[in-house]
């Protein structure tokens, strides 16, 4: 089990009401002034956040009653949902985000900006709305697959992870909402999934105790069709690698061409960039052209400039 850090516990006897955070053990320390059995909650909810139960319940765990320290192993149903998502929200809040957004910078996230994520017992995938809703839900997570089955944590966690990076990339724009409405879709997509591969991949790399690269693949499979470039391998242009392409150090040209001759697939030379670097210059980019011009002002080697405008030179096919 995970431990889950940043859960609030209820506890309460009769009319006697305590409280408690849980630490990176996953253990929320109650004082224990109790005379019987106790009925214990956890809360999903923390001060930039709240989790819901479908569109507007606020999500709970009960346990019955019971007397001395209450053991919360979660292994399924919506708990572990709210699990998972509760854990993606403290990583970019709180955690190791990796610089994907300026973390003391949280207070955006209050009022009317405090991200309300609904989570789903059925099919689909995750749903940004943006920011400033009064009453409805920001983000939408949904529990399960089209054929039924249930997304796997880790699936959870990152389309968490990818939808906040909506939310952190509109309140970054100089006049949120007013400026991100003209942002490009396959700036804003391409770069929500690479704060999901490069964060989720981290995570799990520390749980798992090697080097866990998160599969994302509309990125692997992305590649324009030699004879028509408003079609891709993947089936959605605007879900690019474009962002990751400056992070990683795979050629996908490379690995990916044998799969057809038909497909053309980015030449990707460029290494090094890291998500910090690339949030600095989102306020300021809203189109294919603008990332690029963006990311050469931060290099000045003639090697890896080059290696941008090659890099560039596929993405810049799309009709």
């Amino acid at each position: 089990f995970i431990p889950v850090e940043g859960v609030t516990v209820l506890a309460r006897w009769w009319f006697n009401w305590e409280s408690g955070i849980t630490n990176s053990q996953g253990i929320a320390k109650i004082s224990g002034s109790f005379g019987g059995k106790v009925n214990y909650h956890i809360k999903w909810d923390a001060d930039y956040w709240s989790i819901r139960d479908g569109a507007f319940e606020q999500a709970y765990s009960n346990n019955p009653s019971q007397s001395g320290d209450w053991v919360a192993n979660i292994d399924g149903g919506k708990s572990k949902a709210y699990a998972h998502v509760h854990r993606a929200c403290w990583t970019m809040f709180y955690g190791d985000n990796l610089g994907a957004s300026d973390q003391s910078k949280n207070d955006r996230f209050i009022l009317e900006n405090r991200q309300k994520i609904s989570v789903y017992d059925n099919q689909g995938t995750g749903i940004n709305y943006g920011a400033n809703w009064f009453v409805f839900s920001q983000i939408s997570i949904h529990m399960k697959r089209d054929d039924g089955s249930l997304w796997p944590s880790n699936d959870i966690y990152a389309t968490t992870i990818h939808e906040l990076a909506h939310s952190f990339h509109v309140m970054d724009m100089d006049v949120d909402l007013a400026s991100y409405a003209f942002v490009g879709k396959m700036i804003y997509e391409s770069w929500a999934s690479a704060v999901e591969w490069a964060v989720t991949s981290k995570e799990y790399s520390r749980l798992l105790g090697y080097s866990y690269n998160y599969p994302y693949d509309k990125q692997s499979n992305w590649g324009l069709l030699k004879t028509d470039y408003s079609k891709t391998y993947s089936g959605d242009k605007a879900y690019s690698p474009v962002f990751i392409d400056l992070i990683d150090n795979t050629n996908q040209r490379n690995v990916y061409s044998w799969r057809s001759s038909s497909y053309e697939y980015p030449d990707d030379n460029v290494t090094g960039f890291t998500l910090s670097e690339l949030s600095g210059i989102l306020r300021k980019t809203f189109t294919l052209n603008g990332l690029k011009t963006n990311v050469k002002a931060l290099r000045s080697d003639e090697t890896t400039l080059s290696n941008i405008d090659k890099l560039f030179e596929t993405y810049e096919k799309i009709k």
